[in-house]
């Protein structure tokens, strides 16, 4: 193996430079996870004293994604086979060509991670120099940026998450308590249509403990494109909600499979009445639902870039070639387009 080489110049440099701590090193960083690769690779290092301090390999699809259990399983097997102890895993590229920039895509993703325990980065399909898919522009941050910010954002401990109705590729994520802050955040996406988000035992914990009502604020962000600069989540719903035998329930309506959502729960205050009030008013108009004139065609893209319903309207090329989309709003008024 090339590794052994690899690792013995590293040593061998910080030892001429009088560096007294060996070098950190990550491997092998597969394209994709091969177990007889990683068998044979794994017993050759154990062997030769060059174990990687960090374990890595890509998982790049939807197939990798489903197949993450075994890949995990088989490495940590491994190790006990061999004697060694657990290692840190980076999967240092991860999701599809079709998941970056979506936030309902990488919701999933994150919560993968997030259950295993295991760290991960995002691909170089696209575009350079925009944060792999999440800036839209200097200082200004697509649809997919506030997913990270919001996962950044979470404290305290994990809570197990389950998925019921769907497969995890298409509708999962991560959530968390600070028992500290009295609060408690769910992310999630991957899924088109309406679901309920139930948060089981929670006045089991310290933070909600004999609550009656839990305050609940639902934010959504958006998939913006690679260029789409997105101010801000919105805020969909806001208000208290029952507690019920330990548990509450959090219908969600329309869900729009690209975007990513986030609930954070609250004490609610004793004047606060029981319901959710909506947040500002929004829709969303799909270009192909519109008028089209001249050589403009509706065009399923399925490999490339996301787009909900896997469809764009191309062919726009002359000033006799248009979309028409109507617009109905409840009131006169500027609106952000």
């Amino acid at each position: 193996w090339f590794w052994l080489d690899m690792v013995e110049t590293l040593r061998a440099v910080y030892r001429k430079n009088g560096v007294a701590s060996e070098p950190k090193t990550v491997g092998l960083n597969l394209s994709t996870y091969q177990p007889s690769t990683m068998a044979s690779y794994m017993k050759f290092c154990a062997e030769h004293d060059c174990v990687p301090d960090i374990i890595s390999w890509h998982d790049l699809s939807e197939s990798q994604f489903k197949k993450f259990d075994s890949e995990y399983t088989h490495y940590r097997n491994l190790e006990k086979e061999l004697g060694l102890e657990e290692h840190e895993i980076v999967i240092n590229e991860y999701a599809d060509f079709t998941d970056c920039s979506s936030p309902g895509n990488l919701a999933c993703w994150i919560g993968l991670w997030e259950e295993y325990n295991v760290s991960g980065c995002l691909p170089f399909w696209h575009l350079s120099n925009n944060l792999n898919g999440l800036a839209a522009d200097a200082n200004e941050g697509n649809g997919a940026w506030w997913l990270y910010k919001w996962y950044g954002d979470m404290s305290g401990n994990y809570l197990p998450v389950t998925a019921e109705g769907a497969e995890k590729c298409d509708f999962y994520g991560t959530a968390s308590l600070d028992e500290n802050k009295n609060c408690a955040n769910v992310l999630f996406g991957g899924q088109s249509g309406d679901g309920k988000i139930i948060l089981s035992g929670v006045t089991d914990t310290d933070a909600f403990r004999d609550a009656e009502k839990i305050h609940v604020k639902i934010e959504s962000t958006d998939y913006t494109g690679f260029h789409g600069v997105a101010d801000e989540p919105h805020v969909l719903k806001e208000g208290a909600l029952p507690v019920t035998d330990g548990t509450v329930t959090v219908p969600m309506e329309d869900l729009n499979a690209l975007s990513a959502y986030r609930i954070t729960l609250t004490k609610a205050s004793e004047q606060e009445s029981s319901g959710l009030s909506d947040g500002n008013w929004r829709a969303v108009y799909e270009a192909e639902n519109g008028s089209l004139a001249g050589s403009a065609s509706i065009r399923k893209v399925t490999s490339s870039v996301p787009c909900s319903n896997q469809q764009i309207v191309s062919g726009i090329k002359t000033a006799k070639d248009s979309v028409t989309v109507t617009v109905d709003v409840p009131a006169d008024g500027y609106y952000k387009y």
